[in-house]
């Protein structure tokens, strides 16, 4: 979180697989909700585990950032990221 929270997500094993995708869903607490319309979302730190098939490697460890602009000057005062609260606050 932009607050340096965290929220850790626990795999309950919630995914539906079509068309070669598999979507994985993740419950929030209320209190987890309510941090994430209060803050942005930093970064998503996550792990894919396959098999060597699957995978070019069998376990990976991945970050992403929340980013708008790979690229701007110094003198850029624009917001860089996405307003994830203000999105997480209409649901």
């Amino acid at each position: 979180m932009a607050n340096a929270d965290v929220i850790a997500c626990v795999d309950k094993n919630v995914k539906e697989s079509s068309d070669g995708k598999t979507t994985s869903y993740y419950y929030f607490t209320p209190a987890e909700f309510a941090k994430l319309k209060k803050n942005d979302i930093y970064a998503v730190r996550f792990i894919i585990n396959g098999g060597s098939n699957t995978f070019g490697n069998e376990t990976g460890y991945f970050t992403a950032h929340n980013k708008k602009n790979y690229f701007s000057t110094a003198y850029d005062t624009s917001k860089k990221s996405y307003d994830t609260a203000k999105e997480i606050s209409v649901l």
